[in-house]
């Protein structure tokens, strides 16, 4: 508890000469050593320094006290002149607080107080170095110690020591030690075991101790020694330090006492290495080609010795040498790294050495055997992200083996990204966009750049390498997906992805129409998309509705009835691409009144000529069943004619070779319809039937015929006529083959040769018109053949010349017959200008 202070209020002395008040003032106390913050060392003697000082008084006055945890150690004593004062004590185990006190005559106290740290004394050492553990002694010699001791705070020679050992407890030897701390003594000991002690005590009282066991001996006896290794004949390998290998002991001393050596008959002195406890050396020394004795020596520390011997052949290891990957490389994480080396064998063929790659990290990696250029390797992937070192090893048939080393710094790959593809649920139309929702990270924080690589139904695609996708490369149902990765400079990590679907984007249009428009009851009305436009290229597949006043009439691009004059017809087309339907577009119609129309117009006769009367034959029709009117309008040659009926005589109008037409315009009450026509060029009309008779009539057997028209056929186009006779006997066609004369085919002349017709048969003549364009009705004439009359021919010229107007032989001829009057009587003029008579008359008998 803290030791109270003396409060003592100043004595105010009150002077009332001159009329002035004196008051006291408290000295003042500070500790100056050790300073603030310095620990003093554990029972050890410290000297505690502090000042004084009074305002009132001299320092000499003054009265200093010093108390440590409220224990005075240092009674009061006057303050040096200067100030100072001091106390010295031993610090306890622990920090303490120190209070220094000082008090003036009048009672008048100044305190300061300061708290201390303690460091704790260390323990002295101590170290036997003589004998070592385990070495031997013998009982007719004294047994020499020797030790080292040391104190961090007290000289050596300060420090107590004394030996003890297990079969004589605490020795009383004088034991010498200087200033260095080298102790040493001597002791004898009898024929065992013994264990020796060393203990040492500082002047604070800490002790350290040592010790050691020896194995004392009545007499020395030579060690004994084997060789464990190398064992057999070999090989072993010339660029391998070789490990050899002894096991010794001693009966006197421990096997770490025994000085172990090696020799070669080829290679001289190969050192050695001291024994464990158990008794093992293992020492390792090159060894040069060839086949060596080596030699095992083990001598004690007496100087008896033992050997040892083996033979031993040494070889050339395999050669190896790592081409790939350089030492040092670094690799990605994910990347194929190939790991290859080139191997060697100065007695074996390469094929026969065999490699394996070990990794300090993973493990075996791979192993086989080399081809025959001596060339190992693989390529490996995803090695695990750090330092690794791989170690290649060749060994060679005996064994032998050589390695080589390279590290690797396998850069740790990036995560994989989380990605999603924008829109959602794209269309053709669309950009994909590929947004990360999370950075991939890089194990050791190195910047990462990104990797987008696009694929459309699993196929790589080229269409963009960036985070976007084009609209235009996109196709309805087609699957994109997008692997994005992260790419740390050196390792790429793996892939973060997201795909869609490409669906369908519906058609758009701008407007629909029906046509006709206007339109009219009976039209079939037909509706069309304009503007049809399809992001996925797909053709029109827009259905239609019809309405009228709200009702559906009908479905499909085209509307056939069911409307009428005045009806509001619409057609509606959502424009649709065969999967969706898109923008819906509309028109609209009003029905106006149907204008009759022609079926059919037909002219009568079918074949129009000359004279003929021409008439048109219309059927009409109306699709509201109004009643029709017809306007008829004729034209001849492209030349209006007068007729306004529905026929036109051609007696007036029109000749051969002309162009008739008529015009039909068909009216009902809403106005004229679409007017119809029909012409015919009117044809040649054909010659009418002549009349036509035989002369003579009456012929006779011998007589020539002739053929002749009496009334000529009658042409109404006016054309001239010509006649083509035909003639026939019996019916059967004339010439026959049994006629004299030419043997034809047709006999078309109008006169018939007299020799050719007999009594009894009927000759008939057929006179056929023709106009030069037709021919015309025949006119026809029979005959039947009388019996055979005499004839007369006349040879006299008498008759030449004018007989009653008529001129020519057959007037002659005529004349001569009547004359003579032989009435059916050919008679024949014959002079000597004309040969007509005579020909007319023609064989026969002649009068």
């Amino acid at each position: 508890m803290p030791r109270p202070a003396l409060a003592l209020l100043a004595a105010a002395m009150a002077c009332n000469d001159g009329g002035l008040t004196a008051y006291n003032v408290a000295p003042k106390a500070r500790i100056t050593s050790p300073v603030v913050g310095e620990s003093v060392p554990q029972g050890r003697p410290v000297t505690i320094r502090g000042a004084a000082s009074d305002d009132n008084d001299r320092n000499e006055v003054l009265t200093a006290r010093w108390f440590v945890d409220d224990q005075e150690v240092c009674p009061g004593e006057a303050v040096d002149r200067d100030g100072s004062t001091n106390c010295t004590i031993v610090a306890p185990t622990g920090a303490f607080e120190v209070e220094l006190e000082v008090r003036d005559p009048r009672g008048e106290v100044g305190v300061a107080r300061r708290r201390f740290g303690v460091l704790p004394d260390q323990a002295p050492t101590a170290q036997i170095t003589r004998p070592l553990e385990g070495q031997g002694a013998y009982a007719d010699a004294l047994l020499t110690v020797q030790a080292l001791i040391s104190d961090e705070e007290d000289d050596p020679t300060e420090l107590t020591v004394w030996w003890e050992t297990t079969s004589a407890g605490v020795l009383d030897v004088a034991t010498a030690v200087n200033s260095n701390g080298e102790v040493e003594t001597f002791f004898p000991l009898e024929v065992g075991e013994h264990g020796i002690y060393l203990h040492v005590r500082d002047t604070v009282g800490n002790i350290a101790s040592d010790t050691v066991r020896v194995r004392v001996s009545s007499t020395n006896a030579p060690p004994l020694c084997a060789i464990r290794s190398p064992g057999g004949a070999g090989p072993g390998s010339e660029a391998v330090e070789e490990p050899l290998v002894a096991e010794v002991s001693d009966p006197n001393e421990w096997p770490v006492f025994l000085d172990v050596s090696w020799s070669s008959d080829l290679d001289g002195a190969l050192g050695g290495a001291a024994a464990d406890e158990d008794g093992l050396s293992t020492h390792a020394a090159p060894l040069s080609r060839g086949t060596h004795a080596l030699t095992l020596t083990v001598t004690d520390s007496e100087g008896l010795s033992c050997t040892d011997m083996v033979v031993w052949r040494v070889e050339a290891p395999p050669v190896i040498a790592i081409d790939t990957p350089s030492d040092g490389a670094e690799v990605g994480e994910l990347s194929e790294v190939r790991f290859s080396a080139t191997v060697s064998d100065a007695e074996d063929p390469s094929d026969q050495l065999h490699v394996a790659w070990f990794s300090a990290r993973s493990g075996m990696m791979e192993e086989g055997l080399a081809d025959a250029a001596g060339q190992a390797g693989f390529s490996v992937f995803g090695l695990a992200p750090g330092t690794d070192t791989v170690t290649a090893t060749v060994t060679d048939a005996s064994g032998l083996s050589s390695s080589e080393s390279v590290t690797v710094l396998v850069n740790g790959a990036p995560t994989a990204p989380v990605v999603v593809l924008e829109p959602a649920s794209p269309r053709t139309a669309d950009r994909l966009v590929a947004t990360l929702v999370s950075d991939a990270t890089d194990p050791e924080g190195d910047p990462l750049t990104y990797v987008h690589r696009w694929v459309v139904d699993g196929a790589p695609s080229s269409a963009s390498t960036s985070d976007a996708l084009p609209a235009a490369a996109t196709r309805r149902d087609e699957v994109w997906e997008v692997f994005v990765t992260a790419h740390d400079g050196t390792a790429e990590g793996a892939s973060g992805t997201a795909s869609v679907t490409i669906a369908n984007t519906p058609p758009t249009a701008s407007a629909a129409g029906i046509t006709p428009n206007p339109a009219v009851t009976g039209d079939t009305l037909a509706c069309s998309i304009v503007g049809y436009a399809d992001a996925d290229g797909d053709p029109d597949a827009s259905t239609f509705q019809w309405t009228i006043g709200g009702a559906v009439v009908g479905a499909g691009p085209s509307l056939s009835g069911g409307f009428t004059d005045g009806d509001t017809v619409t057609c509606a087309a959502p424009a649709h691409d065969g999967t969706d339907a898109g923008t819906v577009v509309s028109d609209s119609v009003t029905i106006g009144n149907a204008r009759p129309s022609i079926v059919s117009a037909v002219l009568t006769p079918s074949t129009v000529r000359t004279d003929d009367t021409v008439s048109v034959g219309v059927v009409t029709s109306d699709p509201e069943g109004d009643a029709v009117t017809l306007a008829y309008a004729w034209s001849v040659s492209g030349v209006s004619a007068s007729a306004t009926g529905a026929s036109l005589d051609g007696s007036v109008a029109f000749d051969r070779g002309d162009l008739v037409e008529v015009t039909v315009t068909p009216s009902d009450a809403g106005g004229g319809g679409t007017p119809a026509s029909v012409s015919a060029t009117v044809a040649n009309t054909a010659p009418g039937a002549p009349t036509v008779s035989i002369a003579p009539a009456g012929p006779v057997e011998g007589e020539s015929l002739v053929c002749q028209v009496d009334t000529a056929s009658a042409d109404a186009d006016g054309d001239a006529i010509s006649y083509t006779m035909g003639w026939s006997v019996d019916g059967v066609a004339y010439p026959r083959s049994a006629d004299l004369g030419p043997a034809t085919s047709v006999w078309t002349d109008d006169t018939t040769e007299g020799a050719d017709n007999s009594e009894g048969e009927v000759w008939t003549c057929v006179a056929t018109p023709d106009d030069g364009t037709d021919a015309g009705a025949t006119g026809s004439a029979s005959e039947t053949i009388g019996p055979a009359q005499t004839r007369v021919f006349v040879t006299s010229d008498t008759w030449a010349g004018d007989h009653g107007g008529v001129s020519g032989a057959d007037q002659h001829c005529q004349d001569a017959a009547d004359a003579v009057g032989l009435g059916g009587v050919w008679v024949a003029w014959l002079s000597s200008t004309s040969r007509s008579a005579k020909d007319q008359v023609g064989p026969g008998p002649y009068v």
